[in-house]
């Protein structure tokens, strides 16, 4: 993530990257495009209690106040519901409190980032419950990873039908739907690979940036692809 020489080239711009769409989560502190400090917060879920003291003590560390930041980058989904809404919230806080400009990545792109340079087909599943997964693909192209499946709700069985081989396939879906994923070509990566991590959003949010992709904060939404179970549960109980 080597910041480029010249005015546009972000140099000395301090940035926080935010990934809370999974169990684990995490934050990451850059200067210029380079890391300088990464926290995860391991509590299974419990992002609500620790992303704000793990920014306290990131900053703290360097001597950042909230005033300090020019870019926040935030995993922005699919992922778990409550967990989105936490890293959404600060960040757009953030924004629109001390003018920050806002970068939302996706959240199965920031997995994918995990694979290995050696794996040219990628896919990222997690867990949608009802026997569905939210899904994406990547193919590696001149040494970087193309998205070729945009983040939808599928089947496991035809996501991995319909996918190029062989594939290594990535996240925490395939705890919950590893047989439906199994076939002739695929093959799982490490459960250490499962899991999305703040450097990457950070790395994927520093790109973004520095090509004025940025979101506006006050319509920025999570990713959910599908509204929450038991929003669903509500409306079959009132007609809707």
């Amino acid at each position: 993530m080597a910041g480029v020489s010249g005015e546009n080239s972000g140099q000395g711009l301090k940035v926080l990257a935010i990934e809370t769409s999974s169990r684990v989560g995490s934050l990451a502190l850059a200067v210029g495009g380079e890391l300088v400090a990464v926290q995860e917060f391991r509590r299974n879920l419990r992002h609500v209690a620790e992303l704000l003291p793990a920014m306290d003590r990131a900053t703290g560390q360097l001597g950042w106040r909230a005033e300090d930041l020019d870019q926040v980058y935030v995993s922005a989904g699919p992922g778990s519901f409550t967990g989105l809404r936490i890293g959404i919230t600060v960040a757009k806080t953030l924004a629109m409190a001390c003018g920050v400009r806002l970068v939302a990545v996706g959240s199965i792109e920031v997995i994918a980032a995990n694979a290995p340079a050696g794996a040219i087909n990628v896919g990222v599943v997690l867990d949608a419950k009802r026997g569905q997964v939210f899904g994406g693909r990547f193919e590696r192209r001149e040494g970087r990873l193309v998205t070729t499946l945009e983040a939808c709700l599928t089947e496991p069985r035809k996501f991995v039908a319909e996918s190029a081989k062989p594939m290594l396939l990535l996240g925490e879906g395939l705890r919950h739907h590893q047989e439906a994923l199994k076939a002739e070509g695929v093959q799982v990566g490490a459960e250490s690979l499962w899991w999305p991590k703040a450097q990457e959003v950070c790395k994927i949010g520093w790109a973004m940036g520095r090509k004025g992709e940025f979101s506006d904060p006050v319509s920025l939404r999570p990713i959910y692809l599908r509204v929450p179970e038991a929003e669903e549960l509500w409306n079959k109980r009132h007609g809707r």
